[in-house]
């Protein structure tokens, strides 16, 4: 059976997507950052860096090469054949060349690194360089849905994925509505909803939360409990906020951010000044929230 190896919160986000894509079985083997520099993490990719895949005899590192050979399992119209197949290359290597390496550059210095160790001049940089990547998409999607016309395929997958978190964080794409359309449309497909979640719900308990809020610069952390049967009307609030329903049921409900939250272990995350509503099911709600100001 193929196996993907790393956890879903780092560039094996994209890989669970494709496979959630191709419908195709597959493992996911939660290798945490902690272990990538151990021998037998390294053994798969000597490079020290998630992910790395294994199908049989064949291993894998490079997130998107992972991809093409995930797509390589199934057909039209996720892995197109002929001119499409070549076209589905030039933007996988387009998403490689020229978005990830702009739009990494704003979210490390935007987001990604605790505030101290930001710089403002980088993430300006970064956006300028993102937005000329993205004036480039804008026009190529005019006229189209998806990256190759009428029909969702690989080259979406990876392409979008790179934009995932700077969606989630707070990158202005409103310049950009044919891209902003586009990744929503990506975003909120059914195998991405099941590979988000994998993403989103990245711990398992209240400590290992905490952890991890902490290590991500959200310094308030409260214990809400809300009650049965609440809809609060669509309002905004003005940090960043990750929540993970405790008890109950808890869903944080946006046109970016799509339908999060649900049952107790889901997780949701939301940026900063997002218009959104939240509901509770019949027994109400405990909620654990982190919240962290830009």
């Amino acid at each position: 059976m193929l196996k993907l190896i790393g956890v879903a919160r780092s560039r094996n986000f994209r890989c669970l997507w494709a496979a959630e894509e191709a419908g195709i079985p597959y493992e996911h083997v939660q290798t945490p950052f902690t272990d990538i520099k151990a021998a037998p993490f390294l053994a798969l990719n000597p490079n020290g860096k998630l992910p790395a895949m294994q199908d049989g005899d064949l291993v894998l590192f490079e997130s998107l090469a992972i991809n093409l050979h995930i797509a390589s399992k199934v057909g039209a119209p996720f892995n197109p054949a002929g001119d499409d197949h070549a076209r589905a290359l030039q933007w996988t290597l387009w998403a490689a060349t020229e978005a990830e390496p702009a739009m990494f550059q704003w979210g490390i210095h935007a987001y990604m690194r605790p505030p101290e160790q930001r710089d403002a001049a980088q993430a300006a940089a970064g956006k300028a360089a993102t937005d000329d990547r993205l004036a480039v998409l804008e026009g190529h999607l005019a006229q189209r849905p998806y990256l190759l016309g009428e029909s969702f395929t690989i080259a979406d997958c990876n392409l979008a994925a790179i934009y995932y978190g700077s969606w989630m964080n707070g990158f202005e794409f409103q310049r950009f509505p044919k891209v902003l359309a586009w990744l929503e449309r990506c975003f909120t497909r059914p195998a991405a909803l099941r590979a988000r979640r994998l993403r989103e719900d990245w711990v398992g308990d209240v400590v290992a939360f905490r952890e991890a809020l902490a290590a991500e610069g959200y310094t308030e952390v409260v214990e809400r409990s809300q009650p049965a049967g609440m809809k609060l009307a669509e309002h905004t609030h003005g940090w960043d906020a990750r929540g993970f329903v405790l008890a109950g049921e808890f869903r944080v409900i946006s046109q970016a951010c799509g339908d999060q939250g649900g049952g107790a272990g889901a997780g949701f995350a939301l940026p900063a000044n997002t218009p959104h509503y939240e509901t509770t099911g019949a027994a109400g709600a405990r909620v654990l929230i982190g919240r962290r100001t830009q």
